[in-house]
This record gives C-alpha cells, structure tokens and sequence, in this order.
C-alpha cells in the first residue's frame, strides 16, 4: 500500500552527510557505504567508519553475550569454588570451538578482517573468534552443554522470513523479494544499518544489507549478477566444530556465484558447522532455492512455480529427521510465520508488488488465532533489526531504518544499478504496514523492548516490571504482558500481585483466542504462585487443568505432573528464565 505523498517528497527529507574521502552518506539513519580495493582495502576502509560511526560495537556485545552465558552455566552450581572453576572451563570451550572453526577461513575473508582490525583498532583475533559466534552458539544449544546455557543461547530465537514472487504472482509479472533479519542484541545493530556496496580489483560487485562492523558478505546480500542470499537459523541435532564458519559460506557465495547452480555448488563444496537454511534467488532465471544444510547433509529445494516462503524450520524429509525441536513457542512461530507469509501471497495473487512484501515484512496477524497483535507468533519480532525489500533484476532495494521492531519504520529505496556506476540515487520512501501506525503497537514499541533490556541485559527486574506495569496500564487487551508481568512479580516476592496478573491473562485468553500453550504456561505459573500463597487445592485443580490441554508440549505438562506430587517452593523460581520473545519460559 503505497504512500504517493512520501514518494512526491522524496528527496526533500533527506541530508546527505558525508566523511571526507566520501565513502559513507546517509539518508535518515541509513548508512550507504563504498568500500572498493583489494580485501584488505575494503576491510581496512570498513574499519576506519566503523571506529569513527559505533554507536556501541558489535564485537563488545558478543563479549558481554558469551559473559551472559557463563553467568548462566555458573548459576546452576552452588559451591562457589566449582562455580568459578566450571565458568573457566566453560570459556576455555567455547575458544576450542572458536578456534577450530577460525582455522577454515579463506584467505579473502581473512584479509578482510585483518584489514578491519587495523582500521577500527579492534583485536583482530577477538574478531576472528567472535565471527563464528553464530556457529558456536548453535554448536553449544544442539550439544546441550547445560540446561541453562541452553536456555541462554535461546535468547537468539530464530525468527527471520524471506518471501520471494514472480511471474503469475507479481502485478506486472517482476521478481520481488523481502526478508526480515531478527536478532537480539543490545542496539549494537538496528541503530547502525548500512547497505555496504563492495567494489573489488577482482571479480563482481555486491552489496551487503545489515550493520557497521561486520565484515563479509554478510547476512544478506545481492550481487551484480542479480544473485541474492539471505542466512536463516535452522534448528538441527547435526553440528561440527570441524567445519566452515557460516560467514565464510556466505562470503563466497555473495562473490562468486553466477546463477543457483553456482549457489548450490558453492554450498555443497563446504561443510557446515551446524543448522542454516541460505535463501538464495536468481531474477533473470525466475528461480529461487533454500538450500537447507546442517554438519551432516545439503539439500536444496524449491518453491511452487510462482512463489517460495522460508522461516526457521526444515522442509526436507532429511534434515527433518535430525531438527532440533526447541519448544512449542518456537515451533508455533516458525510454522505460523510460515503459514501466514505463503497466505498473504496467495491473496494477493496476481496482484503483488513492492508495497504488499514491505506489509508482509510487517504483519501482525498471527495465523493461528486470527488476531492482529503487537506480540505473538507473528511475522513481525520484536527482536527484528533490519528488513529488506528487492527487485534484483532491476537492481532496487528498500531497507527499514528504525529501532527494533524496524520492520515498522519507513524503507528508504536506492538504485543499486547506479550506485555501482557511482552515481548514489535514492529512489523513494516507502512507509510500513499500517499497523505501525496504531496505539497497541506504540505503547508496545515504549515499553516492551525497554523490558528486555532491563531484564536480560541489566539484570534489573525492578526496572524491567516497571515497564511492564505502564504496558498494561496503556493496553488491556494482550495476554501475554499480564503474564510477564506475573512472573516479574514472583522475582520480587510479590505474590498476591502475581496471581492477579497471571488471573487476568487468562480472563483475557478466554475472551480472546489464545494459542493452548501460551494459556497453558498462565495456568501452570497460577498454579505455582497458588503453591506459594498456601493454596493447595486451588493449585492441584490449575496443574489438572494444564495436563487437560491439548497442544501444550510434554516438557509442559511433565512440569504440570510433578506439580501435582510437589508443592512449588518460591526458592525455585529464579531457575526459570523469560523468554520475551515467545512470551514463554526458556525451561519449566
């Protein structure tokens, strides 16, 4: 649904600020980088606007995360002397997986780093490790070093979808495709977006859509051949150490890759550390393939004549068989993103174009209880941090460039074609789905992303509930922050609140529909604050109703079951980590 007033004022709100060699201009908070030379020109060069532009790094964040994760580990162990000793041989670990996957860089990717680091002054072998950190935090999930690591690499939830059209359902027949990139990380990413236009001495330009201060290809990309690629987490019990840094297979396919045979080699010539599905598209052909991959197997497959959908969940019968089945949350999110993306397109068959993927990026009906929600299983997450809109045969591009959700701010459109004759054109602004625009979604944007941040970054429920609180004071109708709000209140020994925040969650539920399992989490949650306050028999009669459910996940209900044998003890509560994302707990 195109915006024709912003398109008539395209250029009137736009300054372009620029660093004295002119690499860098920005449009709104949109960085357009230029980077050209040899790998370690263009790395050095990335370094150098890095250093001068962080808001905050990404590689501190990945220092504080891998902190966060053996605070998590140290959590579980009760004699202080073995904590410290397990936090120890923890790190030490996590620098084996690091440096096994580091050995298997290629020489350009290399390069490229080392010119990063001595432009932006940062360690090049902190860079090095803490490039594979997404390999690694697979590795550690799928090998379940602990419970509670486990748990805290779930912070990454999975929550990208790519939607790519052509022929019977475009409007005019072009090929259009969208992906919305979602990851939780401290702001390092969402205020720093940039489209990193490469320009090598040897071989095809490209373009990489996300964040300073990653080198590569990056996470999502398109070349001058037209060839696009978008990395999704995927879920698998399949995972090696020994193997290809997925940075490094992205890099070469971005550089190198002509057509979706090329793609599809590329990838089959490398091991994979662990669970990725590469979403890769060719305009000129009409093609486009997910190549679902894991340490084991590289299977590709395609879409229906006209459309292709991906999420975070296989497809293939191979890879299936070894997925990694998380929790219901996340399986509802994946599937329902799923559902609801190939739905979109099916209605607007025939009819599709720029405007409806920026919406579709957008969404926030949740497809399994057919409400519209700021929060849920949806394709827009809270954690998303940057979304991109392609029509790679005529080498256009629109990128989000707000805060986290920023697939709810306006697209600022640019002329790859141009740019990489060295003329930059901004093409158009494009504003979001509408529901950006509503009350439920600014009071959640206010406060609910401030919450996460005090809980899961600062440690500071206090701070964290107080959001909350103001959340529910400004909308009535969701569910899901009565129920956060709930267990923020038993952090803080806040017991009777907490049975009337988890109360009116499941009053609102009833009214309302409701995914079971997300009911069934305030129905266990009553049935242990019961437990707490001395009400026995009112917390028998919530843990049977739990086990009554259908579709609740049998981690669920094995809580349930020894509810009804053992009354919770408050003691346990600081044992089960929020799940923001999913409005769930990382462990029951």
């Amino acid at each position: 649904m195109s915006d024709p007033e912003a398109k008539n004022q395209v250029l009137t709100p736009i300054e372009f600020g620029s660093l004295p060699d002119g690499r860098i201009k920005r449009a709104g908070r949109l960085n357009f980088i230029t980077l050209s030379g040899s790998a370690y020109d263009m790395g050095y060069q990335h370094g150098v606007i890095a250093r001068e532009l962080y808001v905050k790094g990404l590689i501190m964040f990945f220092v504080r995360f891998l902190r966060t994760l053996r605070f998590g580990l140290e959590d579980m162990v009760r004699s202080r002397y073995l904590r410290k000793t397990i936090g120890r041989l923890f790190e030490r670990y996590v620098m084996v997986l690091q440096s096994n996957l580091g050995k298997r860089y290629t020489h350009f990717i290399i390069d490229e780093m080392k010119g990063f680091s001595d432009g932006s002054a940062e360690s090049g072998e902190l860079l090095k490790r803490l490039m594979t950190m997404p390999d690694v935090l697979q590795i550690l999930l799928a090998r379940g070093l602990s419970r509670t690591v486990a748990n805290s690499v779930a912070a990454l939830n999975p929550g990208c979808t790519s939607a790519a059209v052509w022929g019977d359902a475009s409007e005019d027949g072009s090929f259009i495709y969208g992906r919305n990139l979602d990851f939780f990380d401290d702001h390092s990413m969402d205020t720093n977006p940039a489209i990193m236009l490469y320009k090598p001495d040897k071989g095809m330009k490209y373009a990489s859509f996300g964040f300073l201060g990653i080198p590569g290809g990056g996470i999502t990309g398109i070349n001058e051949a037209g060839i696009t690629f978008a990395l999704h987490i995927m879920l698998s019990r399949d995972v090696s150490s020994y193997s290809t840094p997925i940075m490094n297979v992205s890099n070469e396919i971005i550089r190198n890759a002509e057509s979706i045979n090329d793609a599809v080699r590329i990838a089959n010539s490398h091991r994979f550390s662990s669970g990725w599905g590469i979403v890769v598209t060719d305009a000129k052909r009409s093609e486009a393939v997910v190549i679902e991959a894991s340490s084991m197997h590289v299977v590709s497959r395609g879409g229906s004549s006209s459309f292709i959908v991906n999420t975070n969940h296989y497809n293939t019968d191979i890879q299936k068989k070894r997925e990694y089945d998380y929790s219901v949350s996340t399986t509802a999110s994946t599937i329902g993103r799923y559902k609801r993306a190939e739905e979109i397109i099916k209605e607007k068959q025939g009819r599709f174009t720029v405007d409806d993927m920026i919406c579709l990026l957008g969404d926030h009906l949740e497809y399994f209880t057919r409400r519209d929600r700021a929060l849920g299983s949806t394709i827009t997450a809270v954690h998303n941090v940057s979304a991109i809109v392609m029509k790679p045969e005529e080498m256009k591009v629109w990128m989000s460039q707000g805060d986290a959700p920023s697939n709810n701010s306006d697209f600022i459109g640019v002329d790859l074609k141009s740019w990489m004759q060295g003329d930059l054109k901004i093409t158009d602004i494009r504003p979001p789905n509408p529901y950006a625009n509503t009350h439920n979604f600014t009071v959640f944007k206010e406060h609910y992303e401030k919450a996460y941040q005090e809980y899961f970054y600062h440690n500071n429920i206090p701070a964290a509930l107080a959001e909350l609180e103001q959340l529910t004071l400004k909308d009535q109708s969701e569910p899901i922050y009565f129920m956060l709000r709930g267990q923020l209140y038993l952090r803080v020994n806040r017991f009777n609140e907490a049975l009337g925040a988890f109360d009116t969650a499941l009053s609102i539920s009833t009214a309302m529909p409701d995914i079971p399992h997300r009911i069934a989490v305030n129905m266990l949650w009553k049935a242990r604050t019961c437990d707490i306050l001395g009400r026995r028999v009112d917390a028998l009669r919530s843990y049977s109703k739990v086990i009554s459910m259908d579709g609740v996940g049998s981690n669920l209900e094995k809580a349930a079951r020894e509810g009804l044998k053992h009354a919770y003890s408050s003691s346990r509560i600081r044992k089960h980590d929020l799940d923001f994302v999913f409005s769930d707990n990382t462990e029951y």
